[in-house]
């Protein structure tokens, strides 16, 4: 076992000194929220593996808002996991309501008003 692996909270502390690693990287993988942090503060550029990564979690909202800095169908996709980054994602991401991120939203009444709202003010 590496001293990256055995050492999880140097992992940042290490890459920032020196650069970008494959082991690193991989260690980031393994939890969505790691792996949206390695692509925004190491890599500071989308990359496959960080992407799909931070997709097995609504983490896709953040990765496609700071990260891709465009909408994707796999972000959004895993922002429409949880009604309250579905409704972030439309409003945000991609700038206009949609079919997909409605229904993920209105699956909690508080989202569903929220984005209702949203979609009126758009028609306006």
């Amino acid at each position: 076992m590496s001293i990256i692996n055995s050492l999880p909270d140097w992992v940042f502390l290490y890459t920032e000194e020196h650069g970008p690693c494959g082991e690193g990287r991989r260690f980031a993988c393994k939890d969505p929220v790691r792996a949206y942090r390695y692509a925004l503060l190491i890599d500071k550029c989308p990359r496959d593996d960080t992407r799909a990564a931070a997709c097995r979690s609504p983490m896709g909202y953040f990765y496609a808002r700071d990260v891709d800095g465009c909408a994707r169908e796999d972000t959004r996709q895993a922002a429409c996991e949880e009604p309250k980054w579905a409704y972030n994602y439309a409003r945000v991401v991609d700038k206009c309501p949609r079919e997909d991120t409605r229904q993920a939203a209105c699956r909690d009444p508080e989202y569903a008003y929220r984005y209702a709202q949203y979609a009126i003010w758009r028609k306006s």
